[in-house]
Protein backbone atom coordinates (compact mmCIF):
# COMPACT_ATOMS: atom_id res chain seq x y z
CA UNK A 1 0.00 0.00 0.00
CA UNK A 2 1.34 3.45 -0.93
CA UNK A 3 2.13 5.76 1.99
CA UNK A 4 0.18 8.99 1.27
CA UNK A 5 2.74 11.11 3.14
CA UNK A 6 5.61 9.64 1.15
CA UNK A 7 3.72 10.04 -2.12
CA UNK A 8 2.96 13.68 -1.28
CA UNK A 9 6.62 14.27 -0.46
CA UNK A 10 7.76 12.79 -3.79
CA UNK A 11 5.24 14.87 -5.74
CA UNK A 12 6.24 18.02 -3.84
CA UNK A 13 9.93 17.47 -4.58
CA UNK A 14 9.15 16.79 -8.25
CA UNK A 15 7.24 20.06 -8.51
CA UNK A 16 9.54 22.26 -6.42
CA UNK A 17 12.90 21.10 -7.85
CA UNK A 18 12.36 22.48 -11.40
CA UNK A 19 11.17 25.81 -9.98
CA UNK A 20 14.30 26.10 -7.82
CA UNK A 21 16.59 25.17 -10.72
CA UNK A 22 14.95 27.70 -13.03
CA UNK A 23 15.25 30.37 -10.35
CA UNK A 24 18.96 29.68 -9.86
CA UNK A 25 20.18 28.95 -13.40
CA UNK A 26 17.50 30.39 -15.67
CA UNK A 27 14.99 28.57 -17.81
CA UNK A 28 17.16 28.24 -20.92
CA UNK A 29 20.10 26.68 -19.07
CA UNK A 30 17.80 24.24 -17.33
CA UNK A 31 16.17 23.39 -20.67
CA UNK A 32 19.58 22.76 -22.24
CA UNK A 33 20.50 20.59 -19.26
CA UNK A 34 17.35 18.55 -19.84
CA UNK A 35 18.31 18.17 -23.50
CA UNK A 36 21.71 16.85 -22.42
CA UNK A 37 19.96 14.33 -20.18
CA UNK A 38 17.79 13.32 -23.14
CA UNK A 39 20.88 12.87 -25.33
CA UNK A 40 22.74 10.91 -22.63
CA UNK A 41 19.83 8.49 -22.09
CA UNK A 42 18.50 8.35 -25.65
CA UNK A 43 19.92 4.88 -26.34
CA UNK A 44 18.56 3.56 -23.03
CA UNK A 45 15.04 3.18 -24.36
CA UNK A 46 14.19 0.42 -21.90
CA UNK A 47 14.30 2.91 -19.02
CA UNK A 48 10.62 3.78 -18.91
CA UNK A 49 8.83 5.65 -16.12
CA UNK A 50 5.62 4.82 -18.00
CA UNK A 51 4.71 2.19 -20.55
CA UNK A 52 4.85 4.59 -23.50
CA UNK A 53 7.52 7.12 -22.48
CA UNK A 54 11.23 6.69 -21.86
CA UNK A 55 13.42 8.76 -19.55
CA UNK A 56 14.76 10.48 -22.66
CA UNK A 57 11.22 11.40 -23.75
CA UNK A 58 10.51 13.04 -20.39
CA UNK A 59 13.77 14.98 -20.56
CA UNK A 60 12.94 16.17 -24.08
CA UNK A 61 9.72 17.68 -22.80
CA UNK A 62 11.81 19.65 -20.34
CA UNK A 63 13.92 20.97 -23.22
CA UNK A 64 11.01 22.65 -25.01
CA UNK A 65 11.66 26.10 -23.41
CA UNK A 66 14.74 26.35 -25.65
CA UNK A 67 12.46 27.70 -28.39
CA UNK A 68 11.16 30.55 -26.22
CA UNK A 69 12.11 33.92 -27.63
CA UNK A 70 13.90 32.48 -30.65
CA UNK A 71 13.23 33.66 -34.17
CA UNK A 72 13.01 31.11 -36.91
CA UNK A 73 16.05 31.31 -39.18
CA UNK A 74 17.05 29.64 -42.42
CA UNK A 75 18.01 26.25 -41.03
CA UNK A 76 17.10 24.50 -44.21
CA UNK A 77 18.36 21.01 -43.41
CA UNK A 78 16.55 20.88 -40.07
CA UNK A 79 13.37 22.10 -41.73
CA UNK A 80 13.92 19.65 -44.58
CA UNK A 81 14.07 16.68 -42.19
CA UNK A 82 10.88 17.91 -40.55
CA UNK A 83 9.32 18.17 -44.01
CA UNK A 84 10.43 14.68 -45.05
CA UNK A 85 9.08 13.20 -41.81
CA UNK A 86 5.88 15.16 -42.39
CA UNK A 87 5.52 13.60 -45.84
CA UNK A 88 5.93 10.12 -44.34
CA UNK A 89 3.31 11.00 -41.72
CA UNK A 90 0.93 12.25 -44.41
CA UNK A 91 1.32 8.99 -46.31
CA UNK A 92 0.64 7.02 -43.13
CA UNK A 93 -2.49 9.05 -42.42
CA UNK A 94 -3.74 8.35 -45.94
CA UNK A 95 -3.02 4.68 -45.39
CA UNK A 96 -5.02 4.78 -42.15
CA UNK A 97 -8.20 4.78 -44.24
CA UNK A 98 -7.26 1.27 -45.36
CA UNK A 99 -6.08 0.02 -41.96
CA UNK A 100 -7.81 -2.75 -40.02
CA UNK A 101 -7.38 -0.76 -36.80
CA UNK A 102 -7.45 2.98 -37.47
CA UNK A 103 -7.03 3.85 -33.78
CA UNK A 104 -3.79 1.90 -33.54
CA UNK A 105 -2.61 3.48 -36.78
CA UNK A 106 -3.27 6.99 -35.47
CA UNK A 107 -1.40 6.20 -32.26
CA UNK A 108 1.53 5.00 -34.36
CA UNK A 109 1.40 8.23 -36.36
CA UNK A 110 1.48 10.24 -33.13
CA UNK A 111 4.54 8.30 -31.96
CA UNK A 112 6.28 8.95 -35.26
CA UNK A 113 5.53 12.68 -35.12
CA UNK A 114 6.83 12.89 -31.56
CA UNK A 115 10.05 11.09 -32.46
CA UNK A 116 10.84 12.97 -35.66
CA UNK A 117 8.97 16.16 -36.52
CA UNK A 118 8.81 17.68 -33.05
CA UNK A 119 12.56 17.19 -32.45
CA UNK A 120 13.37 18.65 -35.87
CA UNK A 121 11.20 21.69 -35.16
CA UNK A 122 12.85 22.09 -31.75
CA UNK A 123 16.32 22.29 -33.31
CA UNK A 124 15.17 24.47 -36.22
CA UNK A 125 13.68 27.03 -33.82
CA UNK A 126 16.44 26.76 -31.21
CA UNK A 127 19.31 27.43 -33.66
CA UNK A 128 22.11 25.85 -31.54
CA UNK A 129 25.67 27.08 -31.91
CA UNK A 130 28.75 24.92 -32.52
CA UNK A 131 29.61 24.56 -28.85
CA UNK A 132 26.12 23.40 -27.92
CA UNK A 133 26.10 20.88 -30.77
CA UNK A 134 29.46 19.44 -29.76
CA UNK A 135 28.29 19.20 -26.14
CA UNK A 136 25.21 17.31 -27.31
CA UNK A 137 27.39 14.99 -29.38
CA UNK A 138 29.55 14.28 -26.33
CA UNK A 139 26.43 13.56 -24.24
CA UNK A 140 25.21 11.08 -26.84
CA UNK A 141 28.62 9.40 -27.13
CA UNK A 142 29.17 9.11 -23.38
CA UNK A 143 25.65 7.89 -22.65
CA UNK A 144 25.73 5.25 -25.37
CA UNK A 145 29.23 4.20 -24.27
CA UNK A 146 27.91 3.61 -20.75
CA UNK A 147 25.00 1.66 -22.22
CA UNK A 148 27.38 -0.45 -24.33
CA UNK A 149 29.56 -1.21 -21.30
CA UNK A 150 26.49 -2.27 -19.33
CA UNK A 151 25.57 -4.58 -22.19
CA UNK A 152 29.08 -5.97 -22.57
CA UNK A 153 29.64 -6.57 -18.85
CA UNK A 154 26.22 -7.16 -17.30
CA UNK A 155 22.94 -7.18 -19.21
CA UNK A 156 22.60 -9.68 -22.06
CA UNK A 157 19.78 -11.66 -23.58
CA UNK A 158 19.32 -15.30 -22.63
CA UNK A 159 21.23 -16.38 -25.75
CA UNK A 160 24.23 -14.13 -25.13
CA UNK A 161 23.67 -10.96 -27.18
CA UNK A 162 24.40 -7.70 -25.36
CA UNK A 163 21.32 -5.61 -24.68
CA UNK A 164 22.32 -3.07 -22.04
CA UNK A 165 19.54 -0.68 -21.13
CA UNK A 166 18.13 -0.73 -24.66
CA UNK A 167 14.79 -2.29 -25.49
CA UNK A 168 16.46 -5.00 -27.55
CA UNK A 169 19.90 -5.99 -28.84
CA UNK A 170 19.35 -4.57 -32.33
CA UNK A 171 18.50 -1.18 -30.81
CA UNK A 172 21.77 -1.23 -28.88
CA UNK A 173 23.68 -2.09 -32.07
CA UNK A 174 22.18 0.74 -34.13
CA UNK A 175 22.59 3.21 -31.26
CA UNK A 176 26.26 2.23 -30.92
CA UNK A 177 26.73 2.70 -34.68
CA UNK A 178 25.33 6.24 -34.61
CA UNK A 179 27.27 7.16 -31.48
CA UNK A 180 30.46 5.73 -33.00
CA UNK A 181 30.00 8.14 -35.90
CA UNK A 182 29.57 11.03 -33.46
CA UNK A 183 32.73 9.87 -31.64
CA UNK A 184 34.57 9.88 -34.98
CA UNK A 185 33.38 13.43 -35.66
CA UNK A 186 34.61 14.56 -32.24
CA UNK A 187 37.93 12.74 -32.65
CA UNK A 188 38.81 14.37 -35.99
CA UNK A 189 37.92 17.86 -34.74
CA UNK A 190 39.30 17.89 -31.17
CA UNK A 191 42.60 18.39 -29.39
CA UNK A 192 44.79 15.63 -27.99
CA UNK A 193 43.02 14.74 -24.72
CA UNK A 194 39.51 14.95 -26.10
CA UNK A 195 40.59 13.23 -29.29
CA UNK A 196 41.87 10.19 -27.44
CA UNK A 197 38.80 10.20 -25.22
CA UNK A 198 36.60 10.14 -28.32
CA UNK A 199 38.72 7.37 -29.85
CA UNK A 200 38.38 5.31 -26.67
CA UNK A 201 34.62 5.75 -26.69
CA UNK A 202 34.55 4.83 -30.38
CA UNK A 203 36.36 1.57 -29.70
CA UNK A 204 33.92 0.67 -26.92
CA UNK A 205 30.98 1.56 -29.18
CA UNK A 206 32.40 -0.58 -31.99
CA UNK A 207 32.65 -3.42 -29.51
CA UNK A 208 29.05 -2.73 -28.56
CA UNK A 209 28.01 -3.17 -32.18
CA UNK A 210 29.80 -6.52 -32.34
CA UNK A 211 28.50 -8.00 -29.09
CA UNK A 212 24.95 -6.75 -29.77
CA UNK A 213 24.81 -9.28 -32.58
CA UNK A 214 23.18 -6.79 -34.95
CA UNK A 215 24.25 -7.63 -38.50
CA UNK A 216 22.69 -4.46 -39.88
CA UNK A 217 24.67 -2.33 -37.42
CA UNK A 218 27.88 -4.21 -38.30
CA UNK A 219 27.36 -3.53 -42.01
CA UNK A 220 26.67 0.11 -41.19
CA UNK A 221 29.83 0.29 -39.07
CA UNK A 222 31.92 -1.17 -41.91
CA UNK A 223 30.40 1.33 -44.34
CA UNK A 224 31.08 4.16 -41.88
CA UNK A 225 34.74 3.18 -41.57
CA UNK A 226 35.35 2.82 -45.30
CA UNK A 227 33.41 5.96 -46.22
CA UNK A 228 35.21 8.02 -43.55
CA UNK A 229 38.57 6.91 -44.92
CA UNK A 230 37.55 7.73 -48.49
CA UNK A 231 36.26 11.16 -47.49
CA UNK A 232 39.39 11.93 -45.45
CA UNK A 233 41.85 10.89 -48.20
CA UNK A 234 44.46 10.68 -45.46
CA UNK A 235 46.96 8.02 -46.56
CA UNK A 236 48.48 7.70 -43.10
CA UNK A 237 45.05 7.14 -41.58
CA UNK A 238 44.18 4.61 -44.27
CA UNK A 239 47.40 2.66 -43.59
CA UNK A 240 46.75 2.78 -39.84
CA UNK A 241 43.18 1.52 -40.33
CA UNK A 242 44.40 -1.32 -42.57
CA UNK A 243 47.03 -2.39 -40.02
CA UNK A 244 44.49 -2.18 -37.21
CA UNK A 245 41.94 -4.26 -39.13
CA UNK A 246 44.50 -6.94 -39.90
CA UNK A 247 45.65 -6.92 -36.27
CA UNK A 248 42.14 -7.39 -34.94
CA UNK A 249 41.49 -10.18 -37.44
CA UNK A 250 44.68 -11.99 -36.40
CA UNK A 251 43.86 -11.55 -32.70
CA UNK A 252 40.39 -12.99 -33.25
CA UNK A 253 41.75 -15.92 -35.23
CA UNK A 254 44.40 -16.65 -32.59
CA UNK A 255 41.86 -16.48 -29.78
CA UNK A 256 43.48 -13.47 -28.13
CA UNK A 257 40.12 -11.67 -28.24
CA UNK A 258 37.20 -13.71 -26.93
CA UNK A 259 33.78 -12.80 -28.29
CA UNK A 260 30.43 -14.25 -27.23
CA UNK A 261 29.08 -16.94 -29.52
CA UNK A 262 26.24 -14.77 -30.82
CA UNK A 263 28.30 -11.78 -31.91
CA UNK A 264 27.55 -9.80 -35.05
CA UNK A 265 30.61 -11.07 -36.95
CA UNK A 266 29.82 -14.76 -36.45
CA UNK A 267 26.13 -14.18 -37.18
CA UNK A 268 27.02 -12.41 -40.43
CA UNK A 269 29.57 -15.00 -41.57
CA UNK A 270 27.65 -18.08 -40.41
CA UNK A 271 24.07 -17.77 -41.68
CA UNK A 272 23.42 -21.44 -40.90
CA UNK A 273 23.67 -21.08 -37.11
CA UNK A 274 20.48 -21.93 -35.24
CA UNK A 275 19.72 -18.45 -33.91
CA UNK A 276 20.40 -16.83 -37.29
CA UNK A 277 18.15 -19.31 -39.08
CA UNK A 278 15.38 -18.68 -36.55
CA UNK A 279 15.77 -14.89 -36.78
CA UNK A 280 15.81 -14.96 -40.58
CA UNK A 281 12.72 -17.17 -40.65
CA UNK A 282 10.82 -14.70 -38.50
CA UNK A 283 12.06 -11.78 -40.61
CA UNK A 284 11.09 -13.50 -43.85
CA UNK A 285 7.59 -14.15 -42.52
CA UNK A 286 7.11 -10.53 -41.45
CA UNK A 287 8.60 -9.27 -44.70
CA UNK A 288 6.21 -11.46 -46.69
CA UNK A 289 3.29 -10.02 -44.73
CA UNK A 290 4.42 -6.49 -45.51
CA UNK A 291 4.92 -7.33 -49.18
CA UNK A 292 1.38 -8.74 -49.24
CA UNK A 293 0.09 -5.45 -47.84
CA UNK A 294 2.07 -3.57 -50.49
CA UNK A 295 0.57 -5.71 -53.26
CA UNK A 296 -2.90 -5.07 -51.88
CA UNK A 297 -2.45 -1.31 -51.42
CA UNK A 298 0.65 -0.30 -53.43
CA UNK A 299 -0.21 3.39 -53.65
CA UNK A 300 -1.51 4.17 -50.17
CA UNK A 301 -0.18 1.57 -47.74
CA UNK A 302 -2.22 0.60 -44.69
CA UNK A 303 -1.16 3.09 -42.02
CA UNK A 304 1.02 2.81 -38.93
CA UNK A 305 -0.85 -0.12 -37.39
CA UNK A 306 1.88 -2.66 -38.25
CA UNK A 307 4.64 -0.22 -39.10
CA UNK A 308 7.48 -2.22 -37.59
CA UNK A 309 6.67 -5.62 -39.06
CA UNK A 310 9.13 -5.65 -41.95
CA UNK A 311 12.77 -5.67 -40.86
CA UNK A 312 13.56 -2.97 -43.41
CA UNK A 313 12.87 0.75 -43.14
CA UNK A 314 12.10 1.02 -46.84
CA UNK A 315 9.71 -1.91 -47.10
CA UNK A 316 7.88 -0.93 -43.93
CA UNK A 317 7.56 2.66 -45.12
CA UNK A 318 6.03 1.50 -48.40
CA UNK A 319 3.65 -0.82 -46.55
CA UNK A 320 2.79 1.92 -44.07
CA UNK A 321 2.68 5.13 -46.09
CA UNK A 322 2.61 4.02 -49.71
CA UNK A 323 4.23 5.98 -52.52
CA UNK A 324 4.00 9.22 -50.53
CA UNK A 325 6.03 7.66 -47.72
CA UNK A 326 8.65 6.39 -50.17
CA UNK A 327 9.04 9.94 -51.45
CA UNK A 328 9.63 11.09 -47.87
CA UNK A 329 12.33 8.44 -47.30
CA UNK A 330 13.98 9.35 -50.62
CA UNK A 331 13.95 12.97 -49.48
CA UNK A 332 15.72 11.94 -46.26
CA UNK A 333 18.41 10.16 -48.27
CA UNK A 334 18.91 13.19 -50.53
CA UNK A 335 19.28 15.44 -47.47
CA UNK A 336 22.05 13.21 -46.13
CA UNK A 337 23.93 13.10 -49.43
CA UNK A 338 23.56 16.85 -49.87
CA UNK A 339 24.99 17.52 -46.40
CA UNK A 340 27.89 15.15 -47.08
CA UNK A 341 28.60 16.83 -50.41
CA UNK A 342 28.62 20.31 -48.86
CA UNK A 343 30.78 19.40 -45.86
CA UNK A 344 33.31 17.38 -47.86
CA UNK A 345 36.73 19.03 -47.28
CA UNK A 346 35.05 22.01 -45.60
CA UNK A 347 34.23 20.86 -42.08
CA UNK A 348 35.64 17.62 -40.64
CA UNK A 349 33.17 17.55 -37.74
CA UNK A 350 30.14 17.90 -39.98
CA UNK A 351 31.43 15.59 -42.72
CA UNK A 352 32.01 12.76 -40.21
CA UNK A 353 28.48 13.23 -38.86
CA UNK A 354 27.09 13.27 -42.40
CA UNK A 355 28.91 10.02 -43.23
CA UNK A 356 27.18 8.45 -40.21
CA UNK A 357 23.83 9.70 -41.50
CA UNK A 358 24.45 7.99 -44.83
CA UNK A 359 25.70 4.84 -43.07
CA UNK A 360 22.40 4.59 -41.22
CA UNK A 361 20.44 4.96 -44.47
CA UNK A 362 22.48 2.01 -45.80
CA UNK A 363 21.95 -0.29 -42.81
CA UNK A 364 18.26 0.71 -42.69
CA UNK A 365 17.79 -1.79 -45.51
CA UNK A 366 17.82 -4.42 -42.75
CA UNK A 367 16.71 -2.31 -39.78
CA UNK A 368 13.19 -1.62 -38.53
CA UNK A 369 13.79 1.41 -36.31
CA UNK A 370 11.24 3.91 -37.56
CA UNK A 371 10.23 6.02 -34.57
CA UNK A 372 13.00 5.57 -32.03
CA UNK A 373 14.39 8.80 -30.66
CA UNK A 374 18.03 7.68 -30.83
CA UNK A 375 17.67 7.53 -34.63
CA UNK A 376 16.05 10.87 -35.22
CA UNK A 377 18.01 12.80 -32.60
CA UNK A 378 21.23 11.89 -34.39
CA UNK A 379 19.91 12.67 -37.87
CA UNK A 380 18.68 16.06 -36.70
CA UNK A 381 21.95 16.72 -34.86
CA UNK A 382 23.72 16.23 -38.21
CA UNK A 383 21.31 18.63 -39.89
CA UNK A 384 21.69 21.29 -37.17
CA UNK A 385 25.50 21.03 -37.31
CA UNK A 386 25.42 21.41 -41.09
CA UNK A 387 23.05 24.39 -40.89
CA UNK A 388 25.30 26.17 -38.42
CA UNK A 389 28.44 25.47 -40.44
CA UNK A 390 26.75 26.72 -43.63
CA UNK A 391 25.63 29.91 -41.87
CA UNK A 392 29.16 30.57 -40.58
CA UNK A 393 30.63 29.87 -44.02
CA UNK A 394 28.16 32.25 -45.66
CA UNK A 395 29.08 35.07 -43.26
CA UNK A 396 32.80 34.41 -43.83
CA UNK A 397 32.32 34.52 -47.60
CA UNK A 398 30.44 37.81 -47.38
CA UNK A 399 33.17 39.33 -45.20
CA UNK A 400 35.87 38.09 -47.57
CA UNK A 401 34.06 39.56 -50.57
CA UNK A 402 33.62 42.87 -48.75
CA UNK A 403 37.29 43.02 -47.77
CA UNK A 404 38.38 42.18 -51.30
CA UNK A 405 36.11 44.80 -52.79
CA UNK A 406 37.26 47.60 -50.50
CA UNK A 407 40.91 46.67 -51.11
CA UNK A 408 40.65 47.19 -54.89
CA UNK A 409 41.85 50.51 -56.38
CA UNK A 410 39.44 53.30 -57.17
CA UNK A 411 38.15 53.76 -60.71
CA UNK A 412 36.39 56.90 -62.00
CA UNK A 413 36.02 58.26 -58.49
CA UNK A 414 34.06 55.32 -57.04
CA UNK A 415 35.51 52.43 -55.02
CA UNK A 416 34.66 48.91 -56.04
CA UNK A 417 33.28 48.42 -52.52
CA UNK A 418 30.45 50.86 -53.28
CA UNK A 419 29.77 49.20 -56.61
CA UNK A 420 29.60 45.82 -54.87
CA UNK A 421 27.11 47.13 -52.34
CA UNK A 422 25.04 48.82 -54.99
CA UNK A 423 24.66 45.63 -56.94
Amino acid sequence: MIDPVGALLIVSIALVTPVVLVGVFGIRRVAFGMLLVAAFTVSMNNLRPTGFMTVSDVALLGALPLVIGRRSAEHRNSWAIAGAAGVITLGGLIGTFFSDDSTESLLGAARFVGASILIALLFARWQPDRRSLRTLAWATVLGTTVNALIGILFIRTYYGRAQGLSFQSNHLGIACLLAAGAALALAVSSGNVRRWSAIGCGLVLSGGVVVSGSRAALVGLAFLGVAALVVSRDRRLIRLAAVGTVGVAVALQAGLIQLPDENAISRLLDPESSTVVFADTVRDTLRDQSVARIKQYPLTGTGFEDALEAHSLYIQTWATAGVVGLFGVAWLAVIGLRMLRWSYRKDRFVSALAVTYVAFMVCAIESNNMWDRFIWLHLILVAAATDHAMAVAAVSDEEAIGQEATALPRRRGRPYGELGRAT
